[in-house]
């Protein structure tokens, strides 16, 4: 069985006509000759991975109470410049990325202040924005605990269509229990501008209770196939108890070098 290779110059899309000829020698006799065609349909892969269609999301949330609040949010994204249901594994000059953002508020027994501005749009980054005040004052055996979790994640050629790769993953949470509480926080990420990605959260918060913010990165960069130029982890975790003040900023942006 003989196996052969097709290479297509970068930007070919459309039907392609693919022409193969072999010419064989064998132990006696003359040369045997054979050619045959295959018409191909070849898509072509975009230089950035916005999608054809812009999406917006806008959802603004206030709530004010006395009694028992329950608030949750979860949101998924996924996009490339090729098709997703082929990848694993990436076609050389292919990229995808993706955003996770999960959140939950329990209030319960107390007066409650809430406002949350979320929104997507996937064509303009930040793609993810979202900013939340919270306020809280227990009232008899009352409580109030929140959680909220933010990822984004990048694979493939960096930019898109160039033989320099990179791998992203980055995370980053925070989680509050509390009694009294006056906070804030923020979330932005990008992941379809040509050269840069990016994620930012922050939180600040002052309360009596207990607080908890992490951050979790894994970042590798490749100089082209099979290359591997360098690779980074980092993980961090702060937590405090009592009667505290707590402000945390977690930063991560990828662009080449000026």
């Amino acid at each position: 069985m003989i196996t052969l290779v097709a290479h297509i110059d970068a930007g070919a899309a459309g039907m392609l006509e693919n022409v193969v000829c072999v010419t064989g020698t064998p132990s006696e006799g003359a040369d045997v000759h054979d050619c045959d065609t295959a018409d191909i349909e070849v898509e072509a892969l975009a230089p950035t991975i916005e999608p054809p269609q812009q999406t917006l999301i806008e959802i603004t949330t206030d709530i004010k109470s006395d009694g028992t609040v329950i608030e949750e949010e979860q949101f998924g994204w996924e996009a490339g410049n090729g098709n997703l249901l082929n990848n694993p594994p990436l076609a050389p000059g292919e990229a995808v990325g993706g955003i996770k953002y999960d959140e939950k508020m329990i209030g319960s027994n107390g007066a409650t202040e809430f406002t949350k501005r979320f929104e997507v749009d996937t064509n303009v980054t930040p793609n993810l924005d979202v900013t939340k005040d919270i306020g809280y004052k227990s009232g008899d055996l009352g409580s109030l605990s929140h959680a909220e979790q933010v990822g984004m994640r990048y694979s493939g050629a960096s930019p898109p269509l160039s033989s320099n790769t990179k791998c992203v993953e980055v995370e980053a949470y925070s989680k509050i229990a509390v009694t009294n509480v006056r906070a804030a926080t923020e979330t932005e990420v990008g992941i379809t501008e040509t050269h840069e990605r990016g994620l930012l959260y922050k939180i600040n918060a002052e309360s009596n209770g207990t607080v908890a913010a992490s951050v979790d990165a894994y970042v590798e960069d490749g100089g082209g196939a099979n290359a591997l130029g360098s690779r980074m982890t980092y993980k961090e975790k702060s937590i405090a108890y009592g009667e505290f003040t707590f402000t945390k900023e977690v930063g991560y942006k990828s662009k080449p070098p000026t």
